[in-house]
C-alpha cells in the first residue's frame, strides 16, 4: 500500500503538468512518455514474445507521418491522432500476419527491412511527405540547420562557441 502513494503523487503531478508547465517541460514530458511507450512495446515483443523486432520504429514513424500530414492539411488534432493510431495498427496487423511466420534471424532481418522500406518511401514520396524537409519548415537542399534560420545570431558549434 505504501508503494502506491509515491506513484499516485507522481501521476497527480503529471496531470497538473499541462496546466502549470512551460513549453520546455511539456516537450520534455511528451518525449519521455513517447520513449516509455516505445520501451513498453519493445518489452512486449522482445521480452515476452521473444521476437527481436525492429519494426516498432516503422509503426511509430507511419503513425507520426500520418498524424502530422493530416494536421498540416487542416484536419483536427483528434482526427489526426485517431487516423495515425488506426493506420499504424492496421499496418502492424497486416505485417504481423506475414512476419510472425518467420523465426529467429529471418524475422529480425525482415522487420529491419520493413523500417528501411518505409524510410525510403517517406523520402521518395516528395509530393505527399515532402521528403522530411518541406513539412518541417526547412527549405529543401539545406543540410545545415543554421543556414536556414532567418536570424542575425550566428550559429554556435558547441557549448563554448561564441
Amino acid at each position: 500500500m505504501k508503494t502506491y502513494i509515491p506513484i499516485g503523487l507522481f501521476l497527480a503531478l503529471l496531470l497538473l503538468l499541462p496546466v502549470t508547465g512551460d513549453t520546455y517541460v511539456l516537450r520534455l514530458g511528451t518525449i519521455a512518455c513517447m520513449y516509455a511507450v516505445l520501451a513498453a512495446s519493445w518489452n512486449v515483443m522482445g521480452g515476452l514474445a521473444g521476437y527481436p523486432s525492429f519494426a516498432t520504429a516503422s509503426f511509430f514513424g507511419l503513425g507520426a507521418y500520418t498524424g502530422g500530414l493530416m494536421m498540416v492539411n487542416g484536419w483536427p488534432l483528434v482526427l489526426g491522432m485517431l487516423a495515425a493510431g488506426l493506420l499504424a495498427f492496421v499496418f502492424a496487423f497486416v505485417l504481423g500476419v506475414i512476419l510472425l511466420r518467420l523465426k529467429g534471424h529471418y524475422f529480425a532481418i525482415a522487420s529491419l527491412a520493413t523500417v528501411e522500406v518505409l524510410r525510403e518511401v517517406a523520402n521518395s514520396a516528395t509530393g505527399i511527405t515532402g521528403a522530411g524537409w518541406e513539412r518541417s519548415g526547412r527549405p529543401p537542399g539545406t543540410r545545415n540547420f543554421c543556414s536556414s534560420m532567418r536570424t542575425a545570431t550566428p550559429c554556435r558549434r558547441g557549448p563554448r562557441a561564441r
